[in-house]
């Protein structure tokens, strides 16, 4: 009798090990990485390539209608004496005007929190002006230009959730893995307009950075980094 009773104890706590586990397996299955669930980060990202799409139509409507030497990423007013950036610094000026300049109708980029790691100073929606490199076999070098040498401009999202990045991944490569990315030194410089995410303010600063990347699309780990994610988009390619 008491092995009887013995064994059926066994089993019980067998079966609540068991329901256990299953519960932790299905709860985690439905989650992405960041903290955020699948659905969530699905959201997420076309919430991001929505914001893109405008800051494109914007771009494009803006060279068709106004003819500027260059449309830059703020909320600069239309001048004939604006800075032209190719690379770390401008080499001359002309034409330019801000996206986001009163009167064009387009309003702030808007990326919910949840996107984010982190919200803080550094976290932004960064436009950038830079020879960009290409790592066609994701093996951390530099294997061509992104175009030529001359400057490209490219959108980068950086502090991004994991979830978030594999969503962004799936959405525009069709697969959701994670390719990594690196900064090499002396590699030129490149001038960044950036929307602040935390105060929703613009900033610009030139850098003597200069990114290498799989293909873009794409969002990418920094150095095989299991943290440090970064969203790149070439809006014009040089």
């Amino acid at each position: 009798m008491k092995a009887q009773s013995g064994n059926a104890l066994f089993l019980i706590l067998i079966a609540v090990a068991l329901f256990a586990a299953l519960s932790y397996a299905v709860t985690n299955s439905g989650r992405g990485g960041g903290g955020i669930d699948r659905e969530q980060a699905s959201l997420i990202a076309s919430q991001i390539i929505q914001e893109v799409g405008r800051v494109q139509t914007a771009r494009m409507r803006l060279n068709i209608s106004g003819g500027y030497d260059q449309i830059h990423f703020d909320d600069s007013s239309e001048t004939s004496s604006g800075n032209i950036y190719e690379g770390q610094t401008p080499t001359r000026t002309g034409n330019t005007v801000g996206i986001y300049a009163p009167g064009n109708g387009n309003l702030v980029p808007s990326i919910p929190d949840a996107a984010f790691t982190v919200v803080d100073s550094g976290t932004g929606v960064f436009m950038q002006y830079m020879a960009a490199g290409r790592d066609n076999d994701n093996n951390g070098s530099k294997d061509a230009e992104l175009g030529t040498t001359a400057s490209d401009v490219i959108l980068r999202i950086n502090d991004l959730n994991r979830g978030v990045c594999e969503a962004l991944n799936s959405e525009l490569r069709g697969a959701p893995d994670i390719p990594t990315f690196l900064v090499p030194t002396g590699a030129g410089g490149t001038f960044s307009q950036v929307f602040n995410v935390a105060d929703s303010t613009f900033s610009s600063a030139g850098t003597t950075t200069v990114v290498v990347m799989p293909e873009p699309p794409v969002c990418a780990a920094f150095n095989n980094s299991s943290t440090i994610f970064q969203f790149f988009y070439p809006i014009e390619i040089n």
